[in-house]
């Protein structure tokens, strides 16, 4: 047992040294090098091992297993020391994770055996075996430092039996209020990415190992403007194994900037790892991912009219015969693969748009249709050039290396309001939209509407929205959700005839839909009792309602998320024409739709009347539940970790100090100013409107600054500006 809780090194390839060594966790440092005579710790008899070549350094207390980490530092030999096939500085110790490669004087991924005896070293390091029967959140916490996941499914299976039937374990809200920012606040493996208005950068700051406190990791500079930006997490598709070039095994983030540049950093470290020039030519504004082909699609603006600019990333002596330009990368690491236009004179002069997704290419014309091409095909039948590597490539960019001709055959063709089309191949059915509130699921081989499929309600006000989708858990079912409520159909077949239809296996309605259900309310009455009947067009100044449910899935656990919110307007004056966001809970349900879990979260979110749009989101990733509100102003994020009572008892809670009133201070005074560089959580309108004041405190220990509010007693009397 006491071996199971050391890491150990692995020969690679394992045929050349069957056993393995481990890493004592009683030892400070183990020496690894040529000489022999107990010198080492571990001896390697090669030509590019010194006497004295690396030592493994331990951090961590050797009473908590768990713990311990291990770090390679150089000693200084002639050739060096090489971790994932990257030379390290000497005397600097490297953190090691959990599958890195450490080569011995070797540049190269795995040891070689040449004649006469030579042979070259290179291992790998594994982590403990016990992590597996460890506790089980620390373990999928820290699978960002890179641990294996040989027991995920296991791991999974625990976690999801935490989440939804442990009943000394709830979700609580992480300490610090609510994360605010101007921009969109991106979420992804555990960490949120913040801009900062103040240092004009993007911080990122980690969630999920941490408890009290979010923690800033790295910063990147915000200009030039991140037009687009993908976090991807989790393990490596087939055939790929770790290590890759760049580090891309690991958790990454790719970042396209306005200045035409796709960045690639990692999720751990911020530290750049690829960072290519586009093109000269086309701005690309969009990115996408394909994981059916293993792709990143890249894709400009439209052409409307020639221009002439020639600054770098703009469109310079293009004919408004190009409508669009895509770029086509492997993704696994950044690999240029095609560069192609898409051209009126090829694909006819009534197109508006188009896009490229599961090996599709999608050309969308003004008519509402939308025709449907096979990349295959037009990679097959175009021309192709090859590509060169070339050293202006910096200037240049990647040039046009698939030129369209020929109008390829058409695969399908539908028309569709606003070109919403969405496609499922388990069975082959597709959506269209009819109008703004309105869906229909057909068959893909004959056009045929499938029985029931005709969703949504064309009479809804106006504020409501609906939406319609097929399940994301690649289950037979259709999912039509917004603000009457949330329904699950299953996707029937009749064998006999081959025909498909929609049978509604969940319903769940929101507040305003059964209060729409229910009886009408009573007719007002006068003080003597009389009832009142008013005019159709009497206007009555009461708030109105609007309710929606909206919903995510987590597929490592299986779980679907349904999250119910509202959203009043308040028009009286008294109220300051506000609106206000009530989110009230989030039901969690398993992949058959029985509840298993409630979470009462009634969070309110108030905004100004002004500012119109809002969306609020649900993201359920493991023991984390975030919910993000929307505005055209700023961005919310309400965090929730799952945490044991235990936890939560011990963790320290600091009671608020009762003071006096405090008069506020002149404008000048020597109140310390804060830091600009900290996060700062803006007031919301009712602290901005409460009579009561408030002061402002800073927390030394976290980079994340709240605004506190000091209850005061009443005196009973309002102060003005002008009473000072």
């Amino acid at each position: 047992m006491e071996g199971d809780r050391c890491w150990t090194l692995h020969r690679v390839p394992n045929m050349l040294e069957v056993s393995e060594f481990s890493l004592s966790i009683d030892k400070e440092a183990v020496s690894l090098g040529r000489k022999q005579g107990g010198a080492n710790d571990k001896v390697c008899t090669g030509p590019n091992v010194s006497r004295n070549h690396l030592k493994l350094v331990r951090t961590g207390s050797p009473d908590d297993w768990m713990s311990v980490r291990w770090s390679v530092v150089d000693l200084g030999g002639m050739v060096g020391t090489f971790v994932n096939m990257v030379r390290i500085e000497p005397g600097q110790p490297y953190e090691l994770q959990c599958g890195d490669v450490i080569g011995v004087g070797c540049p190269e991924g795995r040891s070689t055996l040449r004649e006469g005896g030579k042979e070259t070293f290179v291992y790998r390091i594994k982590s403990p075996r016990a992590w597996g029967n460890a506790n089980i959140l620390k373990s999928l916490a820290l699978r960002e430092l890179g641990l294996g996941r040989h027991n995920a499914g296991k791991d999974f299976r625990m976690l999801k039996s935490l989440v939804t039937e442990s009943s000394s374990r709830q979700f609580q809200k992480m300490e610090g209020g609510p994360v605010i920012s101007q921009g969109e606040v991106k979420y992804g493996d555990g960490k949120v990415i913040i801009r900062n208005s103040a240092t004009k950068t993007m911080d990122c700051y980690n969630i999920r190992n941490n408890t009290n406190s979010m923690v800033r990791l790295w910063s990147l500079p915000a200009r030039p403007r991140w037009e687009d930006h993908l976090i991807e997490s989790g393990p490596l598709p087939p055939p790929y194994q770790a290590p890759l070039p760049h580090e891309a095994h690991r958790s990454r983030l790719t970042v396209l900037r306005s200045s035409n540049r796709l960045q690639r950093y990692t999720m751990d470290t911020g530290h750049l790892k690829q960072d290519l020039f586009l093109s000269r030519q086309h701005r690309f504004t969009e990115m996408a991912p394909d994981p059916e082909k293993g792709w990143l699609i890249l894709s400009s603006v439209r052409v409307t009219k020639s221009s002439s600019r020639t600054c770098p990333g703009s469109l310079t002596s293009c004919s408004t015969d190009v409508l669009k330009s895509f770029i086509i990368f492997e993704s696994i690491p950044l690999k240029f693969l095609f560069h192609f236009e898409v051209k009126k004179s090829v694909f006819g002069s009534s197109i508006q748009d188009a896009a490229v997704c599961l090996g599709l290419l999608l050309v969308m014309h003004q008519n509402k249709s939308i025709e449907i091409f096979s990349m295959e095909d037009i990679i097959n039948n175009s021309q192709t050039d090859l590509v060169l590597e070339h050293q202006d490539q910096e200037n240049i960019g990647f040039p046009i290396n698939l030129k369209v001709v020929d109008k390829p055959s058409c695969l399908f063709q539908v028309k569709t309001d606003h070109h919403h089309l969405e496609m499922n191949m388990n069975p082959w059915l597709y959506i269209k939209s009819i109008s703004d509130k309105q869906f229909s699921v057909h068959q893909l081989s004959n056009d045929n509407l499938v029985a029931g499929g005709k969703l949504g309600n064309k009479t809804v006000d106006g504020v409501d929205h609906e939406n319609v989708m097929f399940s994301p858990d690649d289950s037979a079912r259709v999912i039509h959700f917004g603000s009457f409520g949330f329904k699950v159909l299953n996707i029937e077949k009749d064998y006999e005839t081959e025909a498909y239809s929609l049978k509604e296996t969940f319903s769940l309605k929101s507040d305003r839909d059964k209060e729409s259900d229910s009886t009408a309310p009573p007719l007002p009455t006068s003080r003597v009792g009389r009832q009142v009947v008013r005019p159709a067009n009497y206007y009555d100044n009461v708030a109105e309602t609007v309710s929606s449910v909206t919903f995510q899935y987590e597929d490592e656990l299986g779980l679907f998320g349904v999250l119910v919110s509202e959203e009043t307007i308040n028009d009286d004056d008294s109220q300051a024409n506000s609106m206000m966001t009530h989110i009230k809970e989030v039901k969690i349900y398993d992949r058959k739709f029985d509840l298993l879990r409630t979470e009462a979260l009634d969070v309110i979110s108030v905004r100004s009347g002004m500012d119109l749009s809002s969306n609020v989101s649900l993201t359920l990733d493991q023991d984390l539940l975030l919910v993000s509100v929307k505005s055209s102003v700023r961005t919310t994020l309400h965090a929730y970790k799952l945490r044991s009572r235990v936890e939560m008892e011990e963790a320290p809670v600091e009671e608020p100090e009762t003071s006096q009133p405090v008069r506020r201070q002149r404008r000048r005074s020597n109140r310390p100013r804060p830091d600009p560089r900290t996060l700062r959580r803006r007031s919301t309108w009712n602290e901005r409107y409460d009579l009561t004041s408030t002061t402002d405190t800073d927390d030394e220990d976290d980079n994340v600054v709240v605004e506190e509010r000091v209850v005061e007693a009443n005196s009973g009397r309002h102060r003005t500006r002008s009473g000072y």
